[in-house]
């Protein structure tokens, strides 16, 4: 309950609160995989990526196997690589622990897309990737529109693996379910309409070549996204995404905004570093 808790307030931007009762909670009980996972919330957010990544690495042993959990802990650790532009440690992380027989829940597939997406906007080639976490993922009208953050991670996947007919099919099938009012899942409309469907639709429209067209449909929902679900750090594709389209459009200015909230939340990582390049930003904001 005490990891639980931890969690709770790093997701509050309680981040002092959250460390402390997170240890606290790997002092009282050191299997505790939630606990591990708060604390690495918490340095994630706080951009002390080389602490997160010696965090899960000291406390590996306790984490790594024999819990549900220890996929979406690789998947941190990978982030923890990402943000230090370490690319061939976030492949290798993925190759060995969110891909092939690795992907038993839907949670893994869904980490995996998301960091393949990553990887993805920053100019990697993951299409081969992609394509293999599709072939094993069920992805049919019993899902589709089902639940609208898992319908955005399977878009990620299909626009990654240069699918783009097939993400247009499948967001047309989750539009159809979950706008349907005698549609058994109305606890998804809600969060279909105002997040996740604007989402996969301005994705399709990046993916298309359209980026001005891609951020007019996803800025809007920056300000609604939790209600579809997941944390600030799976959220933060969404300003991923969003500097990318900057960067490839004609929207500096938001894509300078956006690093602006970055740069004033967390020291200059990396990877924000490669942004501010992207947006060729002054070099006053390179500091």
């Amino acid at each position: 309950m005490l990891a639980l808790h931890a969690f709770g307030l790093e997701e509050s931007n309680l981040y002092a609160q959250a460390e402390e009762a997170g240890r606290r909670a790997l002092a009282a009980e050191p299997r505790a995989p939630w606990a591990v996972h708060a604390v690495a919330h918490v340095m994630e957010m706080q951009g002390r990526y080389e602490d997160g990544a010696a965090w899960l690495r000291s406390h590996q042993p306790v984490w790594a196997e024999g819990n549900g959990f220890a996929g979406h802990l690789w998947w941190h650790k990978a982030l923890f690589r990402l943000e230090a532009l370490d690319y061939e440690g976030v492949l290798r992380l993925l190759d060995t622990h969110l891909s092939g027989s690795a992907l038993q829940i839907t949670l893994q597939r869904v980490d995996a897309a998301s960091m393949l997406w990553r990887l993805h906007l920053l100019g990697e080639d993951v299409a081969t990737r992609c394509q293999a976490l599709l072939a094993g993922w069920t992805l049919d009208d019993t899902v589709a529109g089902h639940y609208a953050f898992n319908d955005v991670h399977a878009v990620l996947a299909m626009l990654g693996a240069g699918e783009v007919a097939h993400a247009e099919s499948w967001v047309a099938r989750c539009a159809q379910r979950a706008l349907n009012p005698s549609d058994a899942s109305r606890s998804n409309h809600l969060m279909a309409r105002e997040v996740g469907l604007p989402l996969m639709r301005g994705l399709l429209a990046l993916a298309r070549g359209d980026a001005d067209g891609a951020v007019d449909l996803i800025a809007p929902v920056r300000g609604t996204a939790a209600r579809f679900g997941g944390s600030h750090a799976q959220r933060d594709l969404i300003d991923l995404t969003l500097l990318a389209a900057a960067a490839l459009g004609g929207r500096r200015n938001l894509g300078r905004a956006l690093l602006n909230e970055r740069t004033m939340a967390k020291p200059v990582t990396p990877l924000t570093r490669h942004w501010i390049e992207r947006l060729a930003l002054p070099s006053q904001a390179r500091a």
